[in-house]
C-alpha cells in the first residue's frame, strides 16, 4: 500500500510540476506583460492528464481518498495551477459520494483556523466552484453547504464588529478569509 501511494504520489506531483509549467508570462512589444501557453509543456501534459483521468474512473472510492490527501499536499495553496484540478472536478463527477465527500473536505479547510489564509481562502474558491459546476450536486447539499458558508461568514462578521470593533479598519487582507466566503455565497 506505501508503495502505491508513494508511486501515486509521485506521478501526481509530476503532473502539478507540469501544469506550473504550462503558462509563461511574456512581454509584448509594447511593455505588457502577457500570458501564453508553453506548447511543448502542453504536449507533454495533455496525455498524462488522459492516462490519469482513465485510471482514476476505472478506480475505487479509495483513489478519491487518496486524491483528497495529495490536493491537500500539492495543490491546493498553488497559484499558477490550472489543469490538474481538474482531475478533481472529474472525480467528484464520478458519483454523488464523490462530490460531498470532497465538498466536505473544503468547508472543513475553510473553516480551520489552524490553516493558512491561502489555503482556506483557495477552499472557498474550490468550493463555489464545485458546487456551481459539478454534475451531482443534490440541491439540499448545496444548500447545506452554501448554509455553512454563511454561518461562518456571519459569525465572523458579528465577531469583529461586538469584539474588536477597530480591526474592521484594519487591512483588508486581514479579513480576506470572510470576503472569500462572501464571494463564494454570491458565486453560488
Amino acid at each position: 500500500d506505501d508503495v502505491a501511494y508513494s508511486s501515486l504520489g509521485r506521478i501526481f506531483q509530476h503532473l502539478v510540476a507540469l501544469d506550473c509549467e504550462l503558462l509563461l508570462d511574456t512581454d509584448t512589444s509594447d511593455g505588457i506583460n502577457s500570458i501564453r501557453l508553453d506548447d511543448d509543456v502542453a504536449q507533454c501534459l495533455i496525455p498524462q492528464l488522459q492516462l490519469f483521468l482513465d485510471f482514476v474512473s476505472t478506480s475505487n472510492d479509495t483513489i478519491f481518498t487518496l486524491l483528497l490527501q495529495f490536493f491537500d499536499r500539492y495543490l491546493i495553496d498553488l497559484p499558477r495551477v490550472v489543469a490538474v484540478q481538474f482531475i478533481y472536478f472529474f472525480s467528484s463527477s464520478l458519483t454523488h459520494s464523490n462530490v460531498e465527500t470532497f465538498i466536505g473536505f473544503l468547508l472543513a479547510k475553510m473553516l480551520n483556523d489552524s490553516d493558512s489564509d491561502r489555503s482556506r481562502c483557495n477552499a472557498a474558491l474550490y468550493i463555489e466552484s464545485l458546487i456551481v459546476h459539478a454534475r451531482y450536486v443534490d440541491d439540499k447539499f448545496a444548500i447545506l453547504a452554501v448554509d455553512y458558508v454563511s454561518d461562518f461568514a456571519n459569525c465572523y462578521a458579528l465577531h469583529i464588529r461586538n469584539e474588536a470593533p477597530e480591526r474592521l479598519r484594519m487591512d483588508v487582507k486581514m479579513h480576506s478569509v470572510y470576503y472569500f466566503a462572501v464571494q463564494c455565497i454570491a458565486y453560488i
